[in-house]
């Protein structure tokens, strides 16, 4: 009953308070995943000029660069013209940060913040609009899963949204979300235990959290022949979801997991259908493949603009066909990002995705970090500081932050460099612990 009275009565009122014409994307959207191919294509095309034209005439990076190569928004005749552009790679968005944005976009803009692929801040604005076409997107990606709106959810993240939002953001937990939480920077035998309880005892019908955070929930519950009520939807987000992970959470909760892809800077990038195909939003993003690279253009965002952009990720396979019939193109399996878990002295798990985040938009003064554990005692970070001269004040906060999230027994240094490599797949690894790693294997053994 509460389902449906948010699914037909919460939400209409909502938008119709809102104006934000969220209900109506939705239904567009429905329709448009199962045009045929060809026709996504000419509208990605459309809205590929569309951007090109907003970039060169509204944001001075792009007039510039535009100028340089004596390209004009007129010779986008099909997509691979787009591939006499640059490529905007993160040190190039950091350093034209403010010629990027869009000076004449008018309305409400959004402020993302995130962490990255490389472990480095970074700052997106997002205009209005855009923002409700990809909420809009992200959603009907989710209910491939087999949830639907207004049904319970239950989450394997860093922090509750209520803490960040006060008592409005729980508010929406309780009355709307309707969720339970497994703060993935506590993780211990008494947390997992608890979390599955509730599971057990709430039945929602979505389960959402980091793979690896998934895949430990799951092998705990395995090995120590707990009860598990099965879900009726399942996504893996923000790290590769590799194949020894999906057969064991499957099993354990009985239900396929549907992958998804994103990043802050565009979101939702592809998510993968009930057949298996990992769909591109192409409503949202062009996407290319260069020497295995991945570019993305962003389609939606007139408020700073990102064409042929790299965002530090791979593609390690071809694309397939799918069968479920939707014209959305598709991606090849990824190479992303990755993240150790850190095991501290008191037995506790935290996610590296998670801890990765809360140092990233916590401390400014960072370029990019890196966390090595190299017992169980001492944990050493790697860091570019954004200004060599504020080392020692980004040291003092970048250990009080520690100690506060990691507890006591453990010792920390910090080592200032100035770059910090990727591993010779081209991954990067944020966290890095032989420790946790060993722990797992036991875990899932």
């Amino acid at each position: 009953m509460w389902e449906l009275l948010l699914r037909h009565g919460y939400e209409p009122i909502r938008e119709i308070l809102s104006q934000s014409g969220f209900r109506s994307q939705r239904k567009s959207l429905e329709e448009n995943q199962w045009r045929p191919p060809a026709e996504i294509a000419r509208q990605q095309l459309q809205a590929a000029r569309d951007i090109v034209r907003i970039a060169y005439e509204q944001t001075p990076y792009y007039r510039e660069v535009f100028g340089k190569i004596d390209f004009h928004p007129e010779d986008l005749h099909q997509l691979s013209d787009l591939q006499q552009l640059p490529i905007l790679s993160k040190s190039k968005l950091k350093e034209h940060y403010q010629t990027l944005r869009n000076p004449h976009q008018s309305g409400l803009l959004h402020t993302k913040r995130t962490s990255g692929s490389t472990g480095r801040p970074l700052e997106i604005f997002l205009d209005d609009s855009a923002m409700t076409t990809k909420h809009a997107i992200t959603r009907r990606a989710n209910e491939w899963s087999g949830w639907r709106y207004g049904q319970p959810i239950a989450k394997l993240w860093g922090l509750p949204e209520h803490r960040e939002s006060g008592f409005k953001g729980r508010l929406r937990t309780i009355a709307v979300d309707r969720a339970i939480h497994l703060n993935t920077l506590e993780i211990s035998s008494t947390s997992l235990r608890d979390f599955l309880r509730k599971w057990n005892h709430h039945a929602p019908a979505l389960l959402f959290g980091h793979a690896h955070s998934l895949y430990l929930l799951a092998s705990f519950a395995r090995k120590n022949r707990l009860a598990v009520q099965p879900a009726r939807g399942i996504i893996s987000s923000a790290m590769p979801l590799h194949g020894f992970q999906r057969v064991v959470i499957e099993e354990v909760f009985q239900y396929r997991i549907t992958d998804r892809y994103g990043c802050e800077e565009t979101s939702l990038i592809a998510c993968q259908c009930e057949k298996g195909g990992m769909h591109i939003a192409a409503e949202s993003v062009l996407l290319e493949v260069i020497d295995g690279k991945i570019l993305l253009t962003d389609l939606l965002n007139r408020a700073m603009p990102l064409i042929r952009y790299q965002i530090g990720d791979a593609v390690e396979s071809a694309a397939k066909p799918c069968t479920c019939g939707r014209g959305l193109p598709t991606l090849g399996q990824l190479a992303g990002r990755e993240a150790d878990f850190i095991l501290t002295a008191d037995d506790r798990l935290l996610s590296g995705i998670s801890l990765t985040e809360n140092f990233i938009l916590q401390l400014p003064g960072l370029e990019q970090i890196q966390i090595i554990q190299e017992s169980r005692n001492l944990i050493r970070f790697q860091v570019v500081p954004l200004e060599a001269s504020k080392r020692f004040d980004l040291q003092g906060s970048l250990i009080e932050l520690a100690g506060n999230l990691f507890g006591s027994g453990i010792h920390f240094e910090v080592e200032f460099v100035e770059s910090i490599a990727s591993e010779p797949s081209g991954k990067f690894r944020f966290c890095v612990s032989k420790m946790a790693q060993d722990y797992l294997r036991n875990l899932a053994a």
